[in-house]
């Protein structure tokens, strides 16, 4: 509380500079503290997507290698060229007919690793208790392909059907002649059946040398690798790795698409895998977090160290600009400070043609304008009480006014000028109501019957009389409108309808139940108005409805406009007034008046 006190007694200077400190600093930190906070999200998301993309691009390479075993196989199995060869060289007896199969069966299977990779076929006929024929790519003296029967893993190929592959994965390489360089293979194998005994099995092996090869090829810093669903590696970019236990496959769901955080001897590692599409294998990667967010990382804290260096240059030039723009407003408060203790004839005397020399200029003419209403005032004053002096002199008692038009009109009426006699009362009425400003409400039938004086009024004076028709509902009697508000209606219609002719004028009225409006008309058969005219009649009117028309004629002084603004005045946005009328055909002038006026209800 202290210090809120404190800083609203302080300067204008000084809080302008405080608060544009606040508004600039204030959103820096938050905004570096969003970023830095949703920067985390962003580097762990881009990080990920970067591991996926990576594997995306391995799962490639190596979708070929495997397609190639596949496709292979399948050849085998199911080319009719090559099972007629596999079947007639399981019941040939004949060693040279043998033999001739045999090499055409070779031919085949070179042919088809001329044309694909580098890839070890070999084709068993019959199981390890009946060996009759075997059939490779490769020469016997690298592999007695009959060793494969004594695998660990046979007797799962054998209880597989036809149509399954047995994805075996990577197992020492067993070709004597490339073990050197190539010390693992990948390898496939399914089972042919032409009936319901099996025929024969095929097994085809492929070097994992070509698999880490892809994964060099994109590794960078990623640590690539390809496990089966229990996690051992199949291929490392570490040949030495082959064969272990990949030790965080708890940190992953190799069934599908997997990224996290791990942690490794207090180091984060992002790992990430991909589940291949041809078997249950999977691709991981694992990729110092580190080093995955480095270029990220070195953007941000750039963009900082920017944003800093930007925000303590516009400080000070807003410090500097503040003072400037402030020194002519510290000038203004001294000027105002001096006029509060009484001193007017001090003044500021700034220049300049931005808003606060306006301001100086428009605030000394204001000072000389005051100085000189207060002469005017005093003036003014000693010339009113001149002439309210005058008026009291000058004024006659209404009263005495109505008594003499009353004695005039009973002489009148014991001469028998009854006509005559009528409209002196008319003008005493007239004059009553006009005189009297007590009551600015008076009831609906005494507004018409004012009306009706003044009509009688005009036709004395004129050759053709109005004629004046009268229609107001019962209901509508006793309710209370604006006095005089009718008769500036009616004058409207006699100068501007009827050219100061004759003419018939109807005054109806109604309730309407809905709405708890009383609806007001009066219409003339005059010569009407055009609807360009008609509109701007409206404009005008509404444009003018808080002015006062005091070169307006008519005996209350006040125009159509200024009906419309009196009324608009006592019953707010709730009023309406319509006015419709057409060449030759008259106009009408409907008023919607609330029975309500300042929010109170009145009848």
């Amino acid at each position: 509380m202290r210090m809120w006190v404190n800083f609203s007694e302080t300067s204008l200077r000084q809080k302008l500079i405080i608060s544009s400190v606040f508004c600039l600093l204030v959103p820096l930190m938050i905004t570096a503290a969003i970023s830095n906070y949703m920067a985390k999200d962003v580097l762990r998301d881009n990080a990920i997507s970067s591991s996926q993309e990576t594997l995306k691009m391995v799962e490639l390479h190596i979708s070929n290698y495997m397609n190639n075993l596949l496709y292979i196989n399948n050849y085998i199995q199911f080319d009719s060229e090559m099972n007629s060869l596999l079947k007639e060289s399981k019941d040939i007896s004949n060693p040279n007919d043998q033999a001739l199969i045999q090499s055409q069966i070779t031919a085949k299977l070179g042919s088809i690793t001329n044309l694909l990779n580098d890839l070890y076929i070999t084709i068993l006929i019959g199981d390890h208790s009946s060996i009759e024929n075997s059939y490779t790519n490769y020469p016997l003296f690298n592999y007695d392909s009959r060793q494969f029967y004594q695998q660990p893993w046979f007797d799962q190929l054998k209880s597989l059907n036809a149509y399954e592959t047995y994805w075996l994965g990577s197992q020492p390489n067993y070709i004597l002649s490339s073990q050197k360089n190539n010390p693992y293979l990948i390898t496939i194998a399914r089972k042919v059946q032409y009936s319901s005994d099996p025929f024969g099995y095929v097994i085809i092996s492929a070097k994992e040398k070509d698999f880490n090869e892809a994964f060099r090829k994109v590794s960078g810093n990623h640590e690539i690798m390809m496990v089966n669903a229990s996690g051992t590696i199949l291929s490392h970019t570490d040949p030495s790795r082959i064969g272990q236990q990949f030790p965080y496959t708890n940190s992953l769901s190799l069934a599908h698409d997997d990224a996290g955080i791990i942690k490794i001897n207090g180091e984060e590692y992002l790992v990430a895998s991909r589940k291949t599409p041809f078997s249950d294998w999977s691709l991981i990667t694992l990729t110092r977090y580190n080093e995955a967010t480095e270029k990220i990382n070195f953007i941000q804290r750039t963009n900082i160290l920017i944003q800093i260096l930007f925000f303590s240059f516009f400080l000070v030039i807003l410090i500097f600009l503040v003072r400037q723009i402030t020194k002519p407003l510290k000038g203004l408060g001294r000027v105002a400070a001096e006029i509060e203790s009484g001193n007017l004839s001090i003044r500021s005397d700034i220049k300049g043609n931005n808003e606060i020399g306006r301001l100086s200029r428009s605030f000394d003419k204001m000072l000389n304008r005051i100085e000189e209403m207060l002469r005017q005032t005093v003036l003014e004053q000693a010339h009113k009480r001149k002439i309210e002096l005058e008026m009291l002199q000058a004024q006659i008692n209404p009263h005495f006014l109505f008594n003499i038009l009353n004695s005039i009109r009973l002489k009148i009426l014991l001469n028998n000028d009854s006509e005559n006699a009528s409209l002196i009362q008319a003008l005493s009425t007239l004059l009553r109501m006009t005189i009297n400003r007590n009551n600015e409400f008076i009831p609906l039938v005494q507004e018409v019957e004012i009306v009706t004086n003044y009509i009688k009024l005009m036709n004395m004076r004129q050759q053709d009389p109005i004629e004046y028709e009268v229609c107001l509902a019962e209901d509508t009697l006793l309710k209370e409108v604006p006095r005089l508000f009718i008769q500036p209606l009616i004058e409207n219609a006699y100068i501007h309808g009827f050219n100061e002719g004759g003419g018939k004028i109807t005054i109806s009225s109604q309730l309407d139940q809905a709405l708890n409006h009383l609806i007001v008309s009066i219409e003339d058969n005059g010569k009407g108005m055009t609807e360009e005219q008609c509109r701007l009649l409206v404009e005008h009117m509404v444009k003018n409805e808080y002015e006062i028309e005091k070169n307006s004629s008519g005996l209350s002084g006040i125009g159509l406009q200024n009906v419309y603004a009196r009324m608009k005045l006592v019953y707010g946005p709730l009023l309406r007034v319509d006015i419709q009328s057409a060449v030759g055909e008259g106009t009408r002038i409907k008023l919607s008046i609330p029975l309500h006026k300042g929010g109170d209800p009145y009848v």
